[in-house]
């Protein structure tokens, strides 16, 4: 590779990256220890790895998660899944 490829290639990757990090507010190493804002199915497979940690969704077996933080339950029994592993 050329020189000049090189060049292109790095100042392109450096402009990503100060793009990705301006739209994400991740310029500065003090925003870099908060979490990104989570939303959309994120929410919902973090809920889902949450209640597979605790052993309230396993495969198989009803899905009610119990210690979601929810005044109630969490029922995913009657929730259209896709088809399990």
């Amino acid at each position: 590779m050329k020189g000049g490829t090189i060049f292109r290639l790095l100042l392109m990757s450096v402009i990503v990256c100060f793009v990705a990090g301006l739209d994400r507010d991740r310029l500065s190493p003090s925003t870099w220890s908060v979490p990104l804002q989570y939303e959309s199915d994120s929410l919902q497979i973090l809920g889902w790895i949450k209640a597979s940690s605790e052993f309230d969704y396993l495969p198989v077996v009803s899905k009610i998660g119990h210690r979601l933080g929810a005044p109630y339950t969490a029922n995913w029994n009657d929730y259209a899944f896709y088809e399990e592993i």
